[in-house]
């Protein structure tokens, strides 16, 4: 995986949107995206090349909200299989101490 833990996939996506948001804004960068000369390989793909930074926060904050969903429908899944076991647990229990007292 790219980053294992949520807090830390927040936190890269919210600096790398702010820190994107910033650049265009206080540079010129919005100015180059919208009306630069297409001379080079660069300026001729600007548009995809600088707002890949944008589609890399949503990815990142995508699988942070997946990795949230995900692990609560896990935990709520494994907490209901084990009290599934441990009330199978009491009746074997409760069986056992019936036919214990049968037998005597």
């Amino acid at each position: 995986m790219f980053i294992r833990d949520i807090r830390h996939t927040l936190f890269i996506a919210i600096t790398v949107m702010i820190s994107y948001e910033l650049a265009l804004n206080t540079t010129g960068l919005k100015q180059f995206i919208f009306y630069g000369p297409r001379n080079d390989i660069i300026s001729a793909n600007r548009e995809g090349i600088f707002s890949s930074a944008g589609y890399l926060s949503l990815a990142l904050i995508g699988m942070t909200f997946g990795r949230m969903i995900y692990n609560e429908l896990y935990f709520q899944l494994k907490e209901s299989e084990d009290e599934k076991k441990v009330k199978s647990e009491i009746r074997k229990n409760k069986e056992s101490r019936m036919m214990l007292k049968l037998a005597m």
